[in-house]
């Protein structure tokens, strides 16, 4: 038998960093979700085979709609956080940068999700700007 690891990052199309100028932070809940369809797909289809996997969940997504992250915790898969905005921690300051892992408006390190807390964290990365800034590399 096989042993694979799976990771699934749980953002829409608003949060990517390249779209920030023309979907700022504050604009995003006027944005349809579209992940819904697409993230209920591939919960299904891990059920089937009977895969669990690693669901990297942004924060905004977890406090906005936190259905999206009960319905991925009850089907057993583990629960980690993509920060709370998604901005790459190559561009952030220090402070900027724990602010987004602390989750900014709450001041804890890693949220609670209902009544459980993620595993882990993982951050995007600007690679463009990688090279600027090659003493932060951290992807």
């Amino acid at each position: 038998m096989k042993t694979v690891s799976i990771t699934v990052d749980v953002e829409d199309w608003f949060h990517a960093v390249k779209l920030r100028h023309l979907f700022p932070i504050e604009n995003w809940s006027t944005k349809k979700l579209l992940v819904v369809e697409p993230l209920a797909f591939i919960l299904d289809t891990l059920e089937q085979l009977n895969i669990k996997a690693t669901f990297f969940v942004l924060g905004w997504i977890a406090e906005t709609h936190p259905e999206i992250v009960k319905d991925i915790h009850s089907r057993g898969h583990e629960m980690a956080s993509y920060g709370m905005t998604h901005v790459p921690n190559n561009i952030l300051s220090d402070k900027e940068d724990r602010q987004e892992l602390h989750h900014k408006h709450r001041g804890d390190r890693r949220p609670r999700l209902h009544d459980w807390r993620p595993c882990s964290y993982r951050t995007g990365c600007d690679l463009e700007r990688l090279s600027q800034n090659r003493s932060r590399i951290s992807c």
